[in-house]
């Protein structure tokens, strides 16, 4: 079991907001834990840091409400990682372990979302009570085209059929977390994952929510998507329809990567300002990475992993002159738009969310 090995303050409340971050994302945490500070002055949960590395407990130009804690990377060495996931956000998964002592109640966030509106206490209590884990449906399963390898990656999970969880938002019940075995569980899940890719080398696994979601099998409570609105263009498009309190640049989506979305773009200056003004540094662009643990394919796999309607669709736009233009993506907006809110009404009233044809049966 990972534990704390060197902290630079003591818990101060029962709740906490947590992230894990290691030397490269760990500012962009940082951003993030203003915008909390900023927006609740007088909360009563703690901010807190969680790392591998201990000279960040130390970190030069970090508020003082921030709690920094070093945990014990050993329980995580043969896990996968990748160009872009590296080993620290595993810590997630032995969160409730590390802070038993600590913290009744935990708000996971990735280092790269942005608090828009609300506040973290409606977040904690926005919570589904009964379950481990509160968070918020994955945006493969409300916003994106279903395709074979879709489908395979999730049978290969064993959950097809069951609702998937994206891990970049999250609230975890401490104890529950603890009594349902979570950190050694999704710890095995994991392990497994290394052979799960090596059997199906066509499809590229998540490290930590791969494994959470091997775990949880659809046992987990779903929120609104508006703690957690993944961005991509049909869904930024949808921003002002719906009113995100947090937004989540997935993937190759966030601000600060070279050649962001356009969407995204509008929010550089707010991370430039920060960098600028608070660390005394400046924000430069971080490249563009594709995922490298893949292994290697056949000729036949290639060829599946081309035939998708994503890459069929961007080949025809470049050849589509709405591609370049304001229009680009409309049509995909309106039909996510009315799924969005047969989701959200679901949610509202406690009915599934999925798979789409049982949450639309619920509703008749």
């Amino acid at each position: 079991m990972s534990e704390i090995l060197k902290q630079n303050q003591a818990a101060s409340h029962k709740k906490a907001v947590v992230f894990c971050a290691d030397r490269n994302v760990v500012r962009f945490a940082q951003f993030t834990a203003n915008q909390i500070m900023l927006a609740e002055p007088d909360r009563d949960y703690d901010i807190c840091i969680t790392t591998f590395d201990k000279a960040l407990v130390e970190l030069d130009r970090i508020d003082p409400e921030i709690r920094i804690c070093q945990v014990d990377e050993t329980p995580f060495f043969a896990l996968q990682t990748s160009n872009r996931i590296t080993s620290t956000a595993f810590i997630l998964l032995g969160l409730a372990e590390i802070f038993a002592k600590d913290y009744q109640q935990i708000v996971y966030l990735d280092a790269d979302v942005f608090l828009q509106s609300g506040k973290i206490s409606e977040l904690f209590a926005a919570a589904v009570p009964g379950f481990a884990i509160s968070g918020v449906l994955d945006i493969t399963q409300w916003a994106g085209t279903p395709n074979a390898a879709r489908t395979d990656y999730w049978q290969a999970l064993g959950i097809s059929g069951l609702k998937y969880l994206n891990t970049g938002v999250l609230v975890l019940d401490v104890p529950r977390c603890i009594k349902e075995n979570f950190y050694k569980d999704s710890l095995q899940a994991a392990i497994r994952l290394e052979e799960l890719k090596n059997a199906t080398p066509q499809i590229r696994f998540l490290h930590d929510q791969t494994a959470i979601n091997m775990h949880l099998k659809g046992e987990w409570g779903p929120i609104s998507l508006r703690w957690n609105w993944q961005t991509l263009q049909e869904t930024s498009r949808l921003n002002k329809y719906f009113d995100p309190k947090i937004l989540h640049f997935i993937s190759q989506t966030k601000p600060w990567m070279a050649k962001p979305d356009r969407h995204n773009k509008a929010f550089l200056h707010e991370y430039t300002r920060f960098f600028k003004e608070v660390l005394g540094e400046a924000l430069k662009a971080k490249p563009r990475q594709d995922h490298k643990n893949v292994t290697s394919l056949t000729l036949l796999q290639k060829i599946k992993s081309e035939i998708t309607p994503q890459r069929i669709s961007a080949r025809i736009n470049v050849i589509n002159p709405l591609y370049y233009t304001g229009l680009r993506g409309l049509i995909p907006a309106y039909v996510h738009y009315k799924n969005i809110k047969r989701i959200e009404k679901a949610i509202a009233h406690g009915q599934p969310v999925w798979p789409r044809e049982k949450m639309i049966a619920a509703m008749k």
